[in-house]
C-alpha cells in the first residue's frame, strides 16, 4: 500500500512539472526577452524565407527556465506540440536556449535526420552558437545556429563566422611556409657552395651579396502564419550547455 502511495505521489509530482509549451506566436518565440526587437526580426525574415524556398520550418524558443525538466523533454514536448514541419516530409526543426540553465538542444524531425544529424547538430551548438552564448551574445548565436541548420537542410554553405579568419588565411599560411622553407634551403645551399669555393681557392673570399639579394625576394504552430504543418518527432537531435 505504501509502495503504491509512493508511485501516485511521484506521478503527481512528475505532472505538476510537465511542461506546457507556449503558442507558437511566429519563427522566435522569445519568452526571455534577449533579443532585440530588429535581430529578432532579422531572424525570423530568414526562417520564413527558408520555409517559402525550401520547405523546412524551422523555429526557435527561448526560455529563462526549464521548470525543472530536462533539456530533452522541454524541446521533444514543444517540437510535438507545435507539430513542425510539412506532414508528409516531417522537417521540422526546434532550436531552443534555456538562458537560466545555460542549455541549448537543437530537435530535428523524423524526415531530417540524413541532412542535419544528431552529430551535425551537436557541431552547430558547439562552433556556432555555444560560444557566442558564453559571450552573452544570443542574438549572433542564435542567427549563427540558424543558418548553419538551414545551410545543412538546404545543402548550401552556411555564412561564415564574423570571429571565423578569412577564407583565403590558410591557402596565404601554408604558401608563405613553402616559401620560407625554399628560401632557407636555396640560402644553405648557397652558403655550402660560397664555403667551398673559399676553401678551394687560395685568393679567392666569400660574398654574401647572393643571400641577401635572394632573401630580399621573399616577403564570418499556434494560431498564428508560422503555425506547423503536422510535423512528427522521434527524439532525434542534440544538445549542449554554454
Amino acid at each position: 500500500m505504501l509502495l503504491l502511495s509512493l508511485v501516485a505521489l511521484l506521478g503527481i509530482s512528475r505532472a505538476a512539472l510537465a511542461f506546457n509549451p507556449p503558442p507558437l506566436s511566429g519563427p522566435v518565440v522569445d519568452q526571455a526577452g534577449v533579443l532585440p526587437a530588429a535581430d529578432k526580426a532579422r531572424i525570423e525574415g530568414k526562417l520564413r524565407a527558408l520555409r517559402g524556398t525550401s520547405g523546412p520550418q524551422v523555429a526557435v524558443l527561448i526560455l529563462s527556465s526549464l521548470g525543472g525538466e530536462s533539456v530533452e523533454d522541454v524541446a521533444y514536448a514543444t517540437a510535438k506540440a507545435w507539430k513542425l514541419g510539412d506532414a508528409a516530409r516531417d522537417d521540422g526543426v526546434l532550436l531552443l536556449v534555456a538562458t537560466g540553465e545555460r542549455k541549448i538542444r537543437i530537435e530535428t524531425g523524423k524526415g531530417v535526420g540524413g541532412d542535419l544529424t544528431d552529430l551535425e547538430s551537436n557541431q552547430i551548438i558547439r562552433e556556432r552558437i555555444g560560444p557566442e552564448l558564453k559571450r552573452g551574445s544570443y542574438a549572433a548565436g542564435i542567427e549563427a545556429g540558424v543558418d548553419a541548420i538551414a545551410a545543412k537542410l538546404t545543402g548550401t554553405a552556411p555564412p561564415r563566422s564574423p570571429n571565423a579568419p578569412p577564407e583565403w588565411f590558410p591557402a596565404v599560411l601554408v604558401l608563405g611556409l613553402l616559401l620560407t622553407f625554399f628560401v632557407v634551403i636555396f640560402a644553405m645551399v648557397k652558403m655550402i657552395r660560397g664555403a667551398g669555393r673559399r676553401g678551394g681557392s687560395s685568393g679567392g673570399s666569400y660574398h654574401g651579396s647572393d643571400y641577401s639579394s635572394s632573401s630580399s625576394d621573399s616577403s564570418s504552430g499556434g494560431g498564428s502564419d508560422y503555425s506547423g504543418g503536422g510535423g512528427d518527432f522521434g527524439g532525434g537531435g542534440s544538445s549542449g550547455d554554454y
